[in-house]
């Protein structure tokens, strides 16, 4: 738990049954899965200057 966490993000829970909008939650992960791919480590392995940048907003993202 950090301060992003307890004052920045509010996520919701809801329940539902026998409503038509779970058709189109079903239909948008469908559609979402359609237009996706699958990435493997090499895809997504950050170069030095980049990995370096990302340690420092790291550090700096709890002040945010």
């Amino acid at each position: 738990m950090d301060y992003r966490s307890l004052y920045l993000h509010f996520e919701n829970g809801i329940y539902m049954e026998n409503v038509n909008e779970i058709n189109n939650i079903y239909k948008d992960f469908e559609t979402t899965f359609k237009d996706s791919q699958k990435l493997n480590d090499k895809d997504v392995k950050a170069g030095f200057i980049k990995s370096l940048w990302q340690a420092v907003l790291r550090l700096l993202a709890p002040l945010f």
